[in-house]
């Protein structure tokens, strides 16, 4: 099951997520976060943004777990999937535009 996380219809500006916690393990034993997909469309201008995928235990400490480069005007034919090897409590996105003027960008959690 894919569920909306995430959206963020302007992409002209740089933001940061709070903390989003995604191990449903505690409420649902049987439920565990496979993956999320990032989509974006309908992007334009300098197209070297970027997304970055933070991960936490306890949400102090973070990890770096992926960087994403915005470096198309879509990818909704071919959405960005990042798997999980582990059980991941919190996580979190940094987006820096660089030049980017506008653009939508959503991110799903995939559920079994």
């Amino acid at each position: 099951m894919l569920v909306k996380l995430y959206e963020n219809p302007d992409l002209s500006q740089d933001f940061e997520t709070d903390w989003f916690a995604v191990d449903y393990s505690g409420r649902k034993p049987h439920l565990k976060t496979r993956s999320f997909n990032v989509v974006w469309e309908n992007v334009e201008g300098n197209l070297k943004g970027q997304l970055e995928i933070y991960t936490s235990p306890d949400r102090k400490t973070k990890t770096l777990g992926a960087i994403l480069p915005i470096s198309g005007n879509t990818n909704i034919q071919d959405a960005s999937v990042l798997l999980f090897c582990v059980s991941v409590p919190y996580v979190k996105f940094r987006y820096s535009s660089n030049g980017i003027t506008s653009g939508k960008i959503r991110v799903f959690i995939e559920i079994q």
